[in-house]
């Protein structure tokens, strides 16, 4: 969204720009070419060639066809943006590979490396996570955590290796990597109630948000609001604590109800007691979890299947 947003404020100001400069050279030919018009229907009028009526008329007439060529040039600049409009209007059908989330039995990384602008080269061991594996994911800070989630959600593209989505006979699937649910260090929220964020705009899913509020503790943060799930979330004063805005990307994550799940440090700023009750809701779901932690103790780790440790991108155990 925010690469989107800045894509289009620099094609605005191009825009704006070019149209600036279209209009100012119009106007300086629309000025010049009557000037000369008037000049030239001048010397015919004062040497008796025309009458004073077709000077007036001769006025009319350029600033006419003046402005006319404005126009024509407005809609010729214009034409390669229609059909740049035209073009992303037909590429918007739905994907034929949608939904095929739930047809992946195994997620596959082989030899995958990412190279940063600044030189930096982050490899990969290859791993294997098997569809209704929960696994925790931890390592140094610099070893790649967040980067390999990025890579296999299609978010960066790998400097070499792959990352295969394969179904039950091991025959890969051209998966959309928007369908895996994800859950940033970056939650985004938006200025709306915290049901709809929950949500997202889906009301279908209303019915399911009180039992989604108690799997994510945030029952007793929803007794200190007073408005509780109509409250308005205002981001510019910041009315939510870190916690509860985790709280509410996690429930989110649930109802979407995605059969991977991928969680980057979605509890970090939740206390301990109120984590160990969440992952324990969580982990108990059919859904493929794999969660990057930091700070887990033994019991919090003991929760998952197995652990992967990261470091500086190279080792597992």
């Amino acid at each position: 969204m925010n690469q989107a947003a800045d894509n289009y404020k620099k094609s605005a100001i191009h825009q704006g720009a070019t149209v600036a400069i279209a209009d100012l050279t119009t106007y300086i030919v629309n000025i010049g070419g009557q000037i000369v018009l008037m000049i030239l229907a001048a010397y015919l009028y004062f040497n008796g060639q025309i009458v004073f009526g077709a000077v007036i008329t001769t006025i009319q007439f350029c600033t006419t066809v003046m402005n006319s060529t404005a126009q024509w040039n407005l809609i010729k600049s214009s034409k390669k943006l229609n059909e740049k409009m035209t073009s992303l209007e037909g590429a918007s059908a739905p994907l034929q590979n949608e939904h095929q989330d739930e047809n992946v039995a195994k997620l596959q990384i082989k030899g995958l490396q990412h190279q940063f602008k600044n030189g930096e080269l982050i490899s990969y061991p290859d791993l294997t996570i098997k569809s209704g594996e929960k696994v925790l994911v931890t390592g140094d800070s610099g070893s790649g955590k967040s980067t390999l989630f990025k890579l296999i959600l299609g978010k960066l593209s790998p400097t070499s290796g792959k990352v295969i989505f394969e179904d039950k006979n091991g025959k890969e699937i051209k998966l959309n990597r928007d369908e895996p649910g994800y859950v940033a260090q970056d939650n985004t929220l938006f200025p709306d109630t915290i049901e709809n964020n929950m949500t997202m705009f889906n009301s279908k899913l209303d019915e399911k948000v009180k039992r989604v509020v108690k799997q994510v503790e945030f029952e007793n943060d929803l007794k200190k609001i007073p408005a509780g799930l109509k409250h308005e979330i205002n981001l510019d004063q910041r009315n939510l604590s870190g916690g509860q805005k985790q709280k509410i990307v996690l429930a989110r994550a649930i109802l979407a109800e995605s059969k991977w799940l991928f969680i980057d440090e979605g509890t970090s700023a939740i206390d301990s007691k109120a984590t160990k009750k969440i992952l324990k809701n969580l982990l108990n779901q059919e859904t493929t979890i794999v969660m990057i932690a930091h700070n887990f103790n033994s019991e919090l780790e003991n929760l998952f299947d197995r652990k992967i440790s990261l470091k500086n991108g190279g080792e597992q155990g």
